[in-house]
């Protein structure tokens, strides 16, 4: 058996989550991340709005606490649960050609894989080996296939610790997280054309992160690890979901806002007799400060984007630009229900990545919102008004901006 580990764990585990899998033998363990789920008390027509922000606030705190409770790991590791360690062998040169589709192998990528004796480790120009404890927990490898197997995201995470910096390591643990993957081709780049995929649940979670941390009682980098699972948060729908949060999230001296995490996603039921009106049950809100009844919603421009140079046939565009009005008009409606309901709403746009004052403007936007709701008037954020802030946050949008399509294998 080859246990695949590392970055080649990363690249495999985002193949494996693309829908292109779908079909094949290959399952992705499931995840169990109870999404959060809020609604509105008896009698909100009433409902001071400072009285429902307290309302949602606590009912996100009680099911995230939930959701951490269960990321508790068993405490049984591989030793303790009889796995057969002589299994796991070295790779021989001819089995390279079962990878290929899998893993981007070459020079710069070569592929990890895991060993357990150090008497089976070495270094070759497309391949090499790691070498893992015995004492892992029993939920840190995932067999694929009879002869295969793959480190389990939380410890891929781990093992790139070292690799990344605080920023590349959030983006990581965000799609991991999330509902989401970047799709690598073989040379461990992304696809131009499709910048990610939609998955049907996330990898792994922030809390079950932290559970392998201490469970593995991890001492290099560990700080630098922890420190990345602050500013993220579960269940992103898309990388420019994750490029918001943490620009809002990631502390200033990195070129961010240093602003609480929002509960991405979240499932909202409407009241009964709203749904007359609104017609549907409930709506998840993208960014979701829940303290502040404000809900950031990410705007694709669809104005800037060219059907003809993104491949759409000429006698396909007038379709495609009718879908286009449809779902813009759908979501302005969408943006109408919510508010109706009392959460504000605040639109952000592809193009707001492309200044920090834009951004700065943003957040102005939230920071107002949030001041109704505290009887603190100091300001949220500073705004990118000294040359070394601005440099920044300039820096951190243009690599968080990056996310889709031109993105590296990280």
């Amino acid at each position: 058996m080859e246990i695949v580990v590392g970055q080649s764990a990363l690249l495999l585990t985002r193949v494996i989550r693309s829908h292109s899998n779908r079909g094949n033998a290959i399952k992705e363990p499931l995840v169990d991340l109870p999404q959060i789920q809020l609604s509105f008390p008896a009698g909100a027509d009433v409902l001071s709005t400072k009285s429902l922000a307290t309302f949602h606030s606590t009912l996100c705190v009680e099911q995230l606490s939930s959701n951490s409770e269960l990321a508790t790991l068993s405490g049984s590791t591989l030793e303790d649960s009889g796995f057969d360690f002589e299994t796991v062998s070295p790779l021989a040169k001819t089995d390279l050609s079962r990878f290929i589709d899998r893993c981007a192998i070459d020079a710069e990528h070569p592929l990890e894989l895991g060993v357990f004796n150090q008497n089976q480790r070495y270094q070759r120009t497309k391949s090499r080996t790691i070498t893992l404890s015995r004492r892992l927990p029993t939920q840190a490898i995932f067999p694929i296939d009879p002869s295969l197997a793959i480190l389990s995201p939380e410890l891929s995470i781990m093992q790139l610790t070292s690799q990344l910096d605080i920023v590349e390591l959030a983006l990581v643990i965000m799609e991991l997280c999330g509902r989401y993957s970047l799709h690598p081709e073989r040379d461990g780049s992304l696809r131009a054309e499709q910048s990610f995929v939609t998955c049907d649940y996330p990898a792994t979670t922030c809390a079950r992160i932290a559970a392998f941390i201490k469970a593995t009682n991890m001492r290099r980098y560990r700080h630098k690890l922890e420190a990345a699972l602050t500013y993220c948060t579960d269940n992103s729908a898309s990388p420019m979901e994750t490029a918001l949060t943490l620009t809002l999230t990631l502390p200033e001296e990195l070129g961010g806002y240093g602003l609480p995490r929002p509960v991405l996603n979240p499932k909202i039921s409407i009241p009964d007799d709203a749904r007359l009106y609104v017609g549907r049950n409930n709506f998840h809100p993208d960014l979701y400060y829940p303290q502040w009844l404000c809900d950031l919603e990410y705007e694709s421009s669809g104005f800037h984007f060219d059907p003809l140079q993104a491949g759409i046939a000429t006698d396909q565009i007038d379709r495609w630009r009718k879908r286009e009005i449809s779902h813009q008009a759908a979501d302005r409606r969408r943006s109408r229900d919510i508010q109706a309901l009392g959460i504000k709403v605040i639109p952000v746009l592809s193009n707001d990545f492309l200044s920090a004052q834009r951004m700065d403007q943003v957040v102005w936007a939230l920071e107002r919102q949030a001041q109704k709701f505290t009887n603190n008037t100091a300001k949220l954020f500073k705004t990118a008004d000294t040359h070394e802030l601005r440099e920044l946050r300039t820096q951190l949008l243009e690599r968080l901006s990056l996310v889709g399509s031109r993105h590296t294998a990280f």
